[in-house]
């Protein structure tokens, strides 16, 4: 009777030991189950961090420069365009000489229709006519005068202000068109087509480049088809200031 005691005592006293080290081991082992889980999520977070940063350099990249370029010469070409107009449209009303305001007449017909082709090919590349005029804006140093880029000082700034300021989109133009006022006569004649071959000159150079070396098909094809026409212009132009 007392074996049996102290052998029930025995396997109690075994039991209660393996009770106590179950319960010892089992948070170790939950603490390292969870210890894993959240090395692996660490893991797998910066993992998506990764991929999201190469999708952010890769979508970067594919702006790229040769978007830009296409963008620039568009605004080049849009401001370019605006200023041969408002001039010729002067030299309609102001021209002396029958001959120059003829040429003058051209000019606004052929530069508006390609300002018009210009700006539905820019607004299916989602640059609304606010975006192209504010653009152009910026680029006007290069293709008003050099003089604006080598200036510098208060020039810069002031060409920085216009830039930043969509109301002043009409500035560099109306300074253009203020080289004319006041003129009349011959030298009106003469100043207007001084200032028509110097801009064209810096139209011609500008879309033999795009015609050439421009990564947007359409504003490469555009360039193409509309450089004849400003060649045709410049040598008018020079023809004409030759009689004079």
């Amino acid at each position: 009777m007392k074996l049996c005691r102290y052998s029930l005592l025995t396997i109690s006293m075994v039991n209660l030991a393996l009770s106590q080290n179950q319960q010892s081991t089992d948070p170790a082992r939950s603490a390292g189950q969870q210890s894993g889980q959240s090395q692996q999520s660490t893991k797998d977070s910066s993992k998506n961090m990764d991929h999201s940063k190469s999708a952010s350099v890769n979508s970067s990249r594919g702006m790229g420069t040769d978007g830009r370029a296409g963008q620039t010469f568009a605004m080049k070409a849009a401001q370019g365009g605006r200023m041969e107009v408002e001039m010729a449209q002067q030299a309609v009303e102001k021209a002396s000489n029958p001959e120059v305001k003829r040429f003058a007449q051209q000019l606004v017909e052929d530069h508006t229709k390609a300002n018009d082709e210009l700006m539905q090919i820019t607004k299916g590349k989602g640059m609304g006519s606010d975006k192209m005029k504010h653009g152009a804006n910026q680029s006007g140093s290069d293709h008003s005068s050099t003089t604006h880029a080598d200036a510098g000082g208060q020039k810069n700034t002031n060409e920085n202000s216009q830039a930043s300021n969509p109301s002043m989109n009409g500035g560099k133009m109306s300074g253009m068109s203020g080289k004319l006022s006041g003129k009349t006569g011959a030298e009106f004649d003469r100043a207007f087509l001084k200032e028509a071959i110097s801009h064209h000159e810096k139209d011609v150079a500008l879309f033999e480049k795009e015609s050439t070396s421009g990564s947007d098909p359409e504003l490469k094809a555009f360039a193409a088809k509309t450089l004849p026409t400003l060649r045709q212009h410049l040598q008018t132009a020079r023809s004409l200031g030759q009689q004079k």
